[in-house]
C-alpha cells in the first residue's frame, strides 16, 4: 500500500526485553524509536520512515499491550515481478490482517528472525492501529512513532503454537492415540480439507462447479490428493473434510464484489461466514483452501506459511501446481529458487506454478525432501570435514524407487539415497548443501529441469527440518562436477563429481572430495582419454553439445552415456571429466547455439585425446545454430583430413564450471537516454525489471529505430551483461 505523506524524523533504537507470558521463551528482542540512532547490543539501526494516515482512510487503535500470533504470507503473481512476502497477524476472531509492510515493524521481524506460527509480537509500549482503505474496504496494522514492538517465541506446548494445532488436530482425528498411537510429523498423517468457493455479492465466482474442483482438487489422476499420495509414498494423504457441504466443498456468499486489489478484503468476509457456519476453522480443518472470484488482480495464490489457510485467484485454484506449491507453504516449506530468480527452480513444485489442472507431473527438490521426512530410511548427513582428503562414493536414487522398507542407510552400507545433507552450518540456522538425483519418471516425469541430473542445492536458512528458501545451483549429468569453495570457511573445497548415470537411468554414482583426494587415472591407464573443453560466449543458456559416435561414416542416433551439456551459462569455462572412447571408430562433437549467432567473439571449444588436441574451434570461427568437429580415435576406415595434432597439457578436471578468462575490453555502459523503438518508458531501466529470462529476451530484441540497428543489448549494455547477454564489445 502506498502512502502520501510520512514522517521521517523516526529512528529506530533496539533493547532487550523480558516476557511475562508463561509459555514463551525467557528473552525477546524489541523495537523502539528514538530521535537518535537506535541500538541493540551495540550495533547500530537504522533510521526507517514511519507512515501516517491519508484520506479515504480511517483508523482504529487496538486494545493496550496488543499481541498477535505471526504469520508470514508469500504471494506469487502471474508475472512474478510482483511476488510478495509480508507478515501478518492472526486475530482473536480467526483473521490474518497484514502488517504493513513498508513499515519499520516489518522489517525488525524480518531481520529478528520471526518464525511463522512459532512467534508472537507483542506490543509494550506506544499504540498500534487498525486502518482501513473505505475504498476496498481493505484492513492493514500500522504502528505509530511511539510504538515498540517485541517478537516473543511460543513454546511447542503453547496452544497458539502451530505444532500444538496440528497435535490437537491429530487428536480430535484420531481418539487412538489415547492408548499409546504415536502423534505423526507435520508432513505425514491425513489431512482433512475444507475448500471454499466464494460467491460475491453480485454472484461473481469461480467458473468451476464442486464437480469440476473435486475432481480437480481430489480425483484427477494427478491432483493435489494424488499428487501428494505419490510424491510422498502414501505417507501424506489430503482428503475432503468429512460430512461437510458437496464432498468437502462449500459455497460462501459475501457481502462485497471483486476489484483489484481487495482480495484480502473478500478473504475477510469469507472467514468470517466460514467460521459462522462451521466453527473455528483451524480447529475443524487440517487445510482449508479459499477459491476467490475473478476480478481482485493478477495475482496467482498465496498462503501462510506453517499455517492451514491458503487462498486462490479465480481458476488457479484448479490447477495442480499451485495447489501443490500453497500447501507446501502451509507444511512449512519455503520457495525453490535458480540463482537470483526466486521460484525459478523448476524442478520442484515450490518454483513457478502452470496453468494446467493435470500437470505438470513433479515432487520437490533434494532440500525439500530431506526436510517433508517421507524418504527417511534413504537419507543422511554427511560431514565433509570428517573425511578430509578422501573420496567418498554413494548411490543417489530418485524419489519414485525409494523403498519404505530399506534398512537405514548409512555412508558404509552402499544403500541408494535419495536426499544427502552436506552438513554446514543448517544447525545453527544456517547455509547448508543437499544433493538428490532428479530422476524424470512415475511422478516426477513431468520436472520442467533437471531431468535425469545431479542437482546440487544450497538452503541458506533455516533449520534442516524447518522452513527455509532454497537454490538450485547446478544440474549435473555423467562427467560433470560442481565445486564448494572454502567449505566451513575452512579454505578448502568440497567437489561433488557424478562419475556414473545407468542405462536405465535408475543410478546416478557420484563422489564427494573434501580437499585433496587421489583417484585412478582416466581409463584405469589404459588409454583413450578424451576431455572436453567448453567456453561459452556471454548468453546464458544457449550453448548446448553433445558427443556421437559416428555409423558408416554417418553421424550415430543420440547422445553416448549422456556425455554432454544443455543450456550452458555464458561466461563460463567448462572442463569435463574424461570420458573412454571406443579405439579404431570415429566420433563427431556437435555444437549448437538456440540463438542462431553461434558462439560469437569469445566463446570456443578443444578435444583432448590422452593430451593431444583432437579438435578445436576458435572464438570468432562459427556462426549459426550449429557446428561439428569429427575425428578418429586409433585407425578408421575412411580418414578424416585433419591438421597434424599438436601436443598440449592436459587440463585438470577438479572444477565442471570456472569463470572465463578475463579480458580487456572495456566495461559495459548503458546508452542515457535510450528508449527502445523510441517508446516511452521502455528505456534500460524498464529492460533491467522482472526475471532473469525475461530480461535476457529483452535484451535480444532488435533495434529499429536507431542508426546502426542492432538489439537492446548494443544500447543497455550493463543491464543486459548483468544476465549475461551483454555485447561482445565489453565486458
Amino acid at each position: 500500500m502506498k502512502y502520501s505523506a510520512t514522517l521521517t524524523a523516526a529512528a529506530v533504537m533496539v533493547v532487550a526485553a523480558t516476557t511475562t507470558v508463561a509459555t514463551t521463551v525467557a528473552t525477546t528482542s524489541t523495537l523502539d524509536r528514538n530521535t537518535a540512532s537506535g541500538v541493540r547490543g551495540g550495533v547500530p539501526v537504522p533510521s526507517v520512515p514511519v507512515p501516517v494516515p491519508v484520506r479515504n482512510r480511517r483508523r482504529r487503535k487496538l486494545e493496550d499491550k496488543f499481541s498477535c500470533v505471526l504469520y508470514e504470507k508469500d504471494t506469487q503473481y502471474e508475472n512474478h515481478q510482483d511476488d510478495t512476502a509480508n507478515w501478518a497477524c492472526e486475530m482473536a476472531d480467526g483473521q490474518f490482517i497484514d502488517i504493513d509492510p513498508s513499515s519499520s515493524a516489518t522489517e525488525f521481524l524480518y531481520r529478528e528472525g520471526a518464525t511463522s506460527g512459532a512467534s508472537m509480537m507483542k506490543v509494550t509500549k506506544g499504540p498500534m492501529y487498525l486502518e482501513q482503505d473505505l475504498t476496498t474496504r481493505t484492513q492493514m496494522i500500522q504502528t505509530s512513532i511511539d510504538t515498540v514492538v517485541s517478537i516473543e517465541s511460543l513454546h511447542e506446548e503453547d496452544e497458539r503454537h502451530y505444532k500444538s494445532r496440528r497435535k490437537q488436530r491429530q487428536l480430535t482425528q484420531h481418539h487412538q492415540h489415547s492408548q499409546g498411537q504415536r502423534l505423526l510429523a507435520d508432513s505425514f498423517g491425513t489431512l482433512d480439507t475444507l475448500v471454499i468457493r466464494v460467491i460475491a455479492d453480485n454472484n461473481s465466482q469461480i467458473s468451476a462447479s464442486a464437480n469440476q474442483l473435486k475432481s480437480d482438487i481430489f480425483t484427477d489422476a494427478f491432483c493435489l490428493k494424488t499428487g501428494y499420495a505419490q510424491c510422498s509414498k502414501d505417507q501424506l494423504i489430503i482428503n475432503p473434510a468429512p460430512n461437510v457441504g458437496d464432498g468437502g466443498i462449500v459455497d460462501v456468499k459475501i457481502s462485497s464484489n471483486p476489484s483489484d486489489g481487495n482480495d484480502s478484503t473478500l478473504r475477510e468476509q469469507a472467514v468470517s461466514k466460514a467460521t459462522q457456519q462451521y466453527g473455528t476453522l483451524h480447529s475443524k480443518f487440517d487445510l482449508v483452501m479459499m477459491c476467490l472470484p475473478p476480478g481482485t488482480g493478477g495475482w496467482v495464490a498465496y498462503a501462510y506459511i506453517n499455517s492451514y489457510l491458503s487462498v486462490y485467484n479465480n481458476d488457479w485454484c484448479q490447477q495442480v501446481s499451485a495447489q501443490m506449491h500453497e500447501v507446501g507453504h502451509n507444511l512449512g516449506l519455503g520457495h525453490s529458487n535458480e540463482g537470483e530468480q526466486a521460484y525459478g527452480d523448476q524442478s520442484s513444485m515450490m518454483g513457478y506454478s502452470y496453468k494446467s489442472d493435470d500437470g505438470p507431473k513433479m515432487c520437490f527438490n533434494a532440500a525439500k525432501n530431506y526436510q517433508l521426512g517421507w524418504y527417511e530410511r534413504q537419507k543422511l548427513s554427511f560431514d565433509p570435514l570428517a573425511n578430509k582428503n578422501t573420496a567418498v562414493q554413494f548411490t543417489l536414487n530418485g524419489i519414485v524407487d525409494y523403498n519404505k522398507n530399506s534398512q537405514q542407510a548409512t555412508q558404509t552400507n552402499g544403500i541408494p539415497l535419495v536426499s544427502i545433507r552436506l552438513k554446514q552450518y543448517g544447525d545453527s540456522n544456517g547455509i547448508d548443501y543437499y544433493i538428490g538425483y532428479n530422476r524424470k519418471t512415475g511422478v516426477n516425469d513431468g520436472t520442467m529441469e533437471a531431468a535425469d541430473a545431479v542437482t546440487i542445492i544450497r538452503k541458506d536458512s533455516g533449520y534442516p527440518m524447518t522452513y527455509g528458501e532454497s537454490n538450485r545451483l547446478a544440474a549435473l549429468g555423467s562427467g560433470q562436477q560442481f565445486v564448494i569453495n572454502n567449505f566451513k570457511n575452512t579454505q578448502v573445497d568440497v567437489t561433488i563429481s557424478v562419475k556414473s548415470i545407468s542405462t536405465n537411468k535408475k543410478d546416478a554414482i557420484i563422489e564427494i572430495c573434501y580437499g585433496t583426494c587421489n583417484s585412478p587415472p582416466p581409463c584405469n591407464g589404459n588409454g583413450n582419454a578424451l576431455v572436453v573443453e567448453v567456453v561459452t560466449d556471454q548468453y546464458t543458456e544457449e550453448t548446448s553439445w553433445s558427443l556421437k559416435k559416428n555409423i558408416n561414416n554417418g553421424v550415430g542416433l543420440g547422445n553416448i552415456n549422456g556425455i554432454g551439456g544443455n543450456n550452458l551459462i555464458g561466461n563460463t569455462q567448462y572442463t569435463y571429466e574424461p570420458y573412454c572412447v571406443d579405439n579404431n571408430q570415429r566420433y563427431t562433437m556437435v555444437v549448437s547455439d538456440s540463438f542462431g549467432d553461434g558462439q560469437g567473439t569469445t566463446g570456443s571449444f578443444k578435444g583432448y585425446l590422452d593430451g593431444v588436441v583432437v579438435f578445436e574451434s576458435l572464438p570468432g570461427s562459427w556462426t549459426g545454430t550449429q557446428t561439428s568437429k569429427t575425428f578418429c580415435v586409433g585407425n578408421c576406415d575412411t580418414p578424416v583430413p585433419t591438421k597434424a595434432p599438436t601436443q598440449a597439457p592436459t587440463p585438470g578436471f577438479i572444477n565442471v564450471a570456472t569463470d572465463a578468462p578475463t579480458s580487456s575490453k572495456p566495461a559495459c555502459e548503458n546508452l542515457s537516454g535510450y528508449k527502445w523503438q523510441g517508446k516511452k518508458r521502455k528505456g534500460c531501466k524498464w529492460v533491467g525489471k522482472g526475471k532473469r529470462k525475461n530480461i535476457r529476451r529483452k535484451c535480444k530484441r532488435k533495434e529499429k529505430n536507431l542508426p546502426g540497428l542492432g538489439r537492446i543489448r548494443d544500447y543497455c549494455q550493463a543491464v543486459c551483461a548483468e544476465v549475461g547477454n551483454g555485447p561482445n564489445t565489453c565486458t
